[in-house]
């Protein structure tokens, strides 16, 4: 193009797309300003917020669920950033907290915490999810309202102009699900904005709100028990679940059926076995769910009563002897108190507690349990009974490592001869008691080469 075609002709081109406004303009001289209008896409004005959610601390429960995965506890802040997808400014109405569903807590784990540090200037809220307050309650009923702490809504967001927010979750007695509901207007459009944990709902645990035996563990010390769960979370690799998960509250009585139900295919799975440790695992899961809870009787059945003695042998034996006496005892005293102190359960827990004493090597307090429930196994049972020998051997064998070795070999023998004529030398308190006498020999053998 020579400068005569030049002065005459004007050529503009655009390359391939979808343009709203389009600049032309024949000579130009200096730079180019062009200032878009108010003009917004169709998917813009359908959805125009954008929501960025991030917690304020790092603060995280290990939950004895199936499969177990970490949980947000209770007093957990999350801050939520707020941007308008619109040239246009969106104007927020309202948020409401929407709680989709509450259950009864199960046991967890708190391990150490890690915070973050400060943030910028933002709106607070308290998002209280509890039951059993006081009134007023904001979050006490079935469609609770956020409790601003500061400026309320309406707030208004644009392309220049964003809002934080902060939300602080508190729950009662309950495990709660819940999300936000956030209501716009934008361009003369409503809509309502969901807020939650990046696709699936927020979960809260009420931190520290049980004294039960059955109770979660942020006082838990445990460490068997503590690294099993924390290798089980690492092993399932597990997210928050999806909503259908939560489709409905969970309470004790239905806590308490799926125990019942899960036992009774399992009543002839032996807890000494390892194999069945993992669904053992998930029976006491829900043992100690019910016993976290106040106004549960743990007495209420037999069956109930049964399955909770299996569970406490199955803490001996997995090496969780600490949270089996810690369940046991406290149990123990209700029994005593409910059912009596010769109820034959009552006596079977009461040699449960003895050994959990004895797998954490308490041997002086095992040996006063035991030789306080023997009198009243054998009056109950009778001298021959499986639970009196067994109690028996137990006494021998804490005897034997409290150094007192010729009363321990005396009682062992006096066991072992019945054992053996009663109920047959396979039987498991026969070769129990073989093993006490053969660990009364080692020990005297070891004195004696040491002299």
């Amino acid at each position: 193009m020579n400068d005569e075609e030049g002065r005459s002709r004007v050529w503009n081109e655009i390359a391939d797309g979808n343009f709203e406004s389009v600049v032309q303009a024949g000579t130009i001289h200096g730079g180019v300003h062009v200032t878009v209008g108010g003009a917004d896409s169709p998917g813009a004005l359908e959805d125009p917020v954008i929501v960025t959610v991030h917690r304020e601390c790092r603060d995280w429960l290990a939950v004895d669920a199936d499969p177990p995965r970490w949980m947000s506890p209770s007093g957990l802040a999350y801050v939520v950033t707020l941007e308008a997808r619109t040239v246009r400014a969106v104007v927020l109405r309202t948020a409401r907290v929407v709680v989709l569903s509450r259950r009864l807590p199960r046991p967890a784990y708190s391990p150490a915490s890690d915070r973050i540090g400060g943030r910028p200037s933002i709106r607070h809220f308290e998002a209280d999810l509890s039951t059993v307050n006081s009134p007023p309650v904001p979050f006490d009923s079935d469609s609770p309202q956020l409790l601003p702490i500061g400026p309320d809504f309406p707030f208004t967001i644009s392309a220049t102009d964003i809002e934080q927010f902060r939300f602080t979750a508190t729950a009662g007695s309950e495990e709660v699900c819940w999300q936000v509901e956030l209501d716009w207007i934008c361009a003369g459009q409503q809509g309502t904005t969901v807020i939650n944990d990046n696709g699936h709902p927020f979960e809260t645990y009420p931190s520290g709100v049980f004294a039960g035996p059955g109770s979660w563990a942020l006082q838990e010390n445990s460490y068997t028990y503590r690294e099993g769960l924390r290798r089980r979370i690492d092993q399932a690799h597990r997210l928050p679940p999806p909503p259908s998960t939560w489709a409905r509250s969970i309470n004790a009585e239905e806590v308490f059926l799926a125990a019942l139900a899960l036992d009774g295919h399992m009543r002839d799975v032996d807890p000494d076995d390892p194999a069945a440790w993992e669904a053992y695992q998930q029976l006491a899961t829900h043992v100690r769910t019910l016993l976290g809870q106040e106004r549960f009787r743990s007495d209420r059945s037999e069956p109930f009563r049964a399955l909770l003695i299996r569970v406490i042998r199955f803490f001996y034996m997995s090496g969780q002897s600490d949270l089996g006496w810690r369940i046991a005892n406290s149990v123990y005293d209700d029994w005593k108190g409910r059912l009596g102190q010769d109820h034959p359960h009552t006596l079977v827990l009461a040699n449960r507690l003895g050994g959990c004493l004895c797998g954490m090597r308490r041997y002086g307090e095992a040996r006063s349990v035991f030789e306080s429930v023997l009198p009243r196994f054998r009056k109950t049972l009778g001298k021959k009974h499986p639970d009196t020998l067994t109690v028996t051997s137990n006494l021998a064998f804490v005897l034997s490592k409290l150094g007192e070795l010729d009363a321990a070999e005396k009682l062992a023998r006096k066991v072992l001869r019945t054992s053996a004529r009663v109920l047959g030398d396979d039987h498991p308190t026969t070769h129990r008691t073989l093993r006490v006498i053969d660990d009364i020999t080692e020990q005297r053998q070891a004195k004696e080469q040491a002299r």
